[in-house]
C-alpha cells in the first residue's frame, strides 16, 4: 500500500483551507492559513466532498482549455456551460 499524501482544498478565494494530514483522517479547517477548527464528526464525508470539489475543478479547467481552442460560436456555448458550473 502506498503512502498517503496530505490533502488540502482552498475555498472562498483562499480564506478557508480544508486539510487532511497524510497520517490522519480528521479534517482541520484553516482560516487565512491559521488553524481555526478541527472537525471530529463527519470527517469522511467532508473529505469525500473535498475530493469531489477537486474533480469538479479539473473538469472545469479542461472545459476552459477546450473553449480556448474552439471557434467563436462553440466557445460561447462552452462559456455558458462554464458559468453554469462555476462557483458563485
Amino acid at each position: 500500500m502506498g503512502s498517503r499524501k496530505e490533502h488540502h482544498v482552498a475555498v472562498d478565494n483562499g480564506k478557508y483551507t480544508f486539510l487532511v494530514p497524510a497520517d490522519g483522517y480528521r479534517v482541520t479547517i484553516l482560516r487565512h492559513g491559521e488553524p481555526w477548527h478541527e472537525q471530529r464528526e463527519a470527517s469522511n464525508a467532508l473529505h469525500a466532498m473535498m475530493c469531489e470539489l477537486d474533480a469538479a475543478r479539473l473538469v472545469v479547467a479542461q472545459v476552459r482549455s477546450l473553449a480556448q481552442h474552439c471557434r467563436s460560436g462553440a466557445q460561447a456555448r462552452l462559456e455558458r456551460v462554464i458559468q453554469a458550473v462555476s462557483p458563485r
